[in-house]
């Protein structure tokens, strides 16, 4: 897990010291008086949670008079790097990334800061390797490797005697991706009474993908499998519908995401439990961050919200997500 750290950011002294001085009358503009910060979501929106996260950054962003436009990657890594460079090319002075490849979009940060040092990016529910947090500004999101122990843990939980476990991961390359399984695996490999059969990824964060690994799973190992981790609520709704169609009864599923989904298949009882990934508080804490940063503020590097664990006994403690 990375150490949560606060950074002096030096090169935004020019942005914010000539704003104060009146020199630079958008910046000062943006902290609430004049005209907005242009802010600019690169992320791929065919992604269902990602149309919410933006959701959210619109419900509050006239509060801190911020205006955030969209470039969509559709889950294209060369083309997110594109979106960067167009977008410091086109005078935006915030860029919020939830990486589609978190080691490839490190080269697209780079040269946007040597291009505008004054320009802020942040990454968004998913994060760069930790060697190169220097060329963004914070990141804002769930830590995924707790989230993957925590699943692990649910597990250890549920089947005190152990059991049979296949994971099916996220969009390969992708850090959520990354770091949800190494989390799991971290725990895992200290608790030798489970097995983890099989471990696929998917090319896109897509529910027919995670049903068709789960299709094979079946046919490879039947009833031998006690238990699925896998890395999204959505894609647990194409492993329900493996389950259901092959007549397999009593598998444990553990999801992450807290989505609708997620919710629905937690009341209905054929998903056992989901990690909650709040998108509306990540996207406040966004703006209140970046809003620190233009005030001549620190702020953390590595910020984490809070994750909650929802299984049938605890549900009705919670908002069900829209998305």
């Amino acid at each position: 897990m990375k150490k949560v750290i606060v950074i002096t950011f030096v090169l935004l002294l020019c942005l914010v010291g000539v704003a104060f001085a009146g020199g630079n009358k958008e910046a000062a503009g943006s902290q609430g008086t004049g005209k907005p910060l242009r802010a600019v979501w690169c992320s791929a929106m065919n992604n269902e949670s990602q149309p919410f996260a933006y959701k959210m950054f619109k419900k509050y962003m006239a509060q801190y008079n911020i205006e955030i436009s969209v470039l969509d990657d559709q889950g294209d890594a060369a083309k997110q790097a594109a979106n960067v460079a167009q977008a410091v090319a086109a005078n935006y002075q915030w860029i919020i990334v939830n990486p589609t490849d978190a080691a490839g979009i490190v080269t697209a940060f780079k040269a946007a800061k040597e291009a505008r040092p004054n320009i802020i990016i942040s990454t968004y529910s998913s994060d760069v390797p930790d060697d190169a947090e220097r060329y963004r500004d914070f990141f804002v999101g769930m830590d995924d490797a707790t989230a993957g122990a925590v699943a692990a843990n649910a597990f250890i939980e549920k089947f005190p005697n152990g059991g049979n476990i296949v994971e099916i991961g996220g969009q390969a390359g992708h850090n959520a991706q990354i770091l949800r399984h190494d989390g799991f695996i971290s725990v895992m490999k200290d608790h030798p009474e489970f097995k983890i059969l099989d471990i696929q990824n998917t090319e896109h964060w897509a529910t027919d993908e995670a049903q068709s690994i789960m299709e094979d799973f079946i046919t490879k190992y039947g009833k031998k499998i006690d238990a699925v981790f896998v890395h999204w609520d959505n894609g647990a709704t194409g492993v329900i519908s493996a389950v259901q169609a092959a007549g397999l009864n009593g598998i444990v599923i553990v999801g992450v995401d807290g989505c609708k989904a997620g919710f629905d298949q937690v009341r209905e009882g054929t998903q056992y439990a989901t990690i909650m990934n709040n998108f509306e508080t990540q996207s406040i804490a966004s703006l209140e961050l970046v809003s620190k940063l233009l005030a001549g503020e620190k702020v953390a590097s590595n910020n984490y919200a809070e994750m909650d664990i929802v299984t049938l006994a605890n549900i009705n403690e919670f908002t069900t997500p829209e998305w």
